[in-house]
């Protein structure tokens, strides 16, 4: 058996609260709940949200949209990971902007022991990539 890492879940970027708002331009571990209706466990989720041209009207759309695209985010992510894989490449039209949905295998997560108190919280398989764009 190989040592891990360990890590210990009390900052800032990790996000278990019911309703948490993503920041542009950030990378956060998203904490999943035990799937109340089919057999998935807790995990955590890299997730990045980013923004190629970050001007003033980019970080203003995104703020009217913080709301809808962090409750988009943890959809999509809880969806691949408790119910069914999702596309690796995924295209949202919100009224003035769009977001590019994206997954990919993470590896390094697994070289993290993640823990919530006293329980172990496994990786999850793959980390999430969102681009938002103002259109």
């Amino acid at each position: 058996m190989t040592c891990r890492r360990s890590f210990v879940a009390c900052f800032r970027s990790v996000m278990a609260l019911a309703n948490p708002l993503l920041e542009l331009d950030s990378t956060t571990l998203l904490f999943l709940p035990p799937s109340e209706t089919s057999t998935a466990p807790a995990c955590v989720v890299q997730v990045a949200v980013r923004a190629p041209n970050c001007t003033v009207e980019t970080i203003a759309r995104f703020f009217r949209a913080q709301r809808d695209v962090s409750k988009l985010v943890r959809i999509l992510v809880t969806s691949h990971v408790q119910v069914k894989p999702l596309p690796t490449s995924i295209v949202i039209k919100g009224q003035d902007y769009v977001v590019e949905a994206s997954h990919k295998p993470w590896d390094f997560g697994k070289t993290w022991t993640f823990g919530w108190g006293e329980d172990v919280v496994e990786s999850a398989a793959d980390k999430w990539r969102f681009v938002f764009r103002a259109v």
